[in-house]
């Protein structure tokens, strides 16, 4: 007998980016591979020549995949791992009703994810999501943890696909 799980049309549990050794949706939507090709998670307007700390950036989340029904995503900005530190990197904030602050926290990480008409797509095979992020004051590399869900809209955690994405980002010079 399968074990059916929430759906989380609010969002996921906090901590399913797949940053800083957390799980990602697969741990509920594991019928399929983790990043199979065909899909894509990116970040539009991340700053190319590294941040001004301080300042605030305007981000698009773009998850692409055909035949595509509904999506979600969870989202962490922290100093680099690399660093060796995990705490939170500057501030995020939803920019209209599709994005979300958790529900629920998880120590002194931000997480951003999908509101329930966030889950709805903007074009075919596309969902889109905005957000803002304002760049911590102090200098220092930044990453970017993402997973998205691709899902068949079935309300269940079968037949989804799961996409995870880390994006370094470092002061300007």
């Amino acid at each position: 007998m399968t074990t059916v799980r929430p759906f989380y049309a609010e969002g996921p549990p906090p901590a399913h980016t797949g940053g800083f050794a957390e799980a990602t949706c697969r741990e509920c939507h594991q019928s399929e591979p983790l990043n199979v090709p065909g899909g894509a998670l990116t970040i539009d307007s991340l700053p190319d020549e590294g941040y001004v700390p301080g300042r605030v950036y305007r981000l698009q989340l773009i998850l692409t995949k055909p035949g595509m029904g509904r999506a979600g995503f969870q989202l962490s900005v922290r100093a680099d791992e690399r660093t060796g530190q995990n705490r939170q990197a500057g501030t995020l904030a939803p920019l209209d009703e599709r994005t979300a602050f958790a529900t629920k926290t998880f120590g002194p990480i931000q997480y951003l994810q999908h509101s329930r008409k966030g889950t709805a797509l903007t074009a075919p095979d596309t969902a889109r999501w905005w957000l803002q992020w304002r760049a911590p004051n102090s200098r220092g590399p930044v990453v970017f943890h993402v997973a998205g869900n691709a899902a068949n809209d079935d309300n269940s955690e079968l037949g989804d696909f799961i996409y995870t994405a880390a994006f370094h980002v470092i002061p300007a010079p």
